[in-house]
């Protein structure tokens, strides 16, 4: 009787729904004083406001950074390799700032605000967010020549706790 009711029980957990997030992707270019990174893991997350807006950070890294509860402040210290941090207002979806970090760059990681990365084509409902971040330009920071053309498509997790 133990044995079946321990066969049960554990079949039902196996079959409870799980939260899961559809399919993360990131794709495009992230060059840095001429070495390229490939950057293949992508996560969103809730983050403060901002001008009584609010707003998300979409964190993009080099190594996968699903075990970290706070990856946009660990890729800042290159926990995770390159990476790069855009941050955007929720519901307009305004890019007000990119966090830019590349084994490549003598400085690094740099904050970059204003017109050298754009957003283009970027969507946010309620749980997901998709759109290309790019420098129409090579950017520059003092001596540090950067690129970046990457395509997104995440989920939005849920504010950590």
């Amino acid at each position: 009787m133990i044995r079946r009711s321990f066969v049960l029980g554990t079949a039902g957990l196996v079959l409870l729904p799980t939260p899961g997030f559809a399919a993360d992707t990131v794709s495009g270019r992230f060059v840095g004083n001429g070495k390229e990174a490939k950057l293949g893991f992508a996560s969103a997350w809730p983050r403060d406001k901002f001008s009584g807006k609010d707003t998300i950070v979409i964190v993009l890294t080099e190594k996968n950074h699903s075990a970290s509860k706070k990856p946009w402040f660990d890729a800042g210290f290159k926990e995770f390799g390159a990476a790069l941090l855009f941050s955007l207002t929720l519901p307009d979806a305004k890019l007000i700032g990119t966090e830019v970090g590349h084994p490549g760059l003598k400085r690094s990681p740099v904050s970059v605000s204003g017109s050298s990365i754009q957003a283009e084509g970027v969507t946010i409902t309620a749980n997901r967010v998709e759109g290309r971040f790019f420098t129409p330009k090579p950017g520059t920071f003092f001596d540090d020549v950067f690129e970046i053309d990457m395509k997104v498509g995440v989920d939005i997790r849920p504010r950590p706790a």
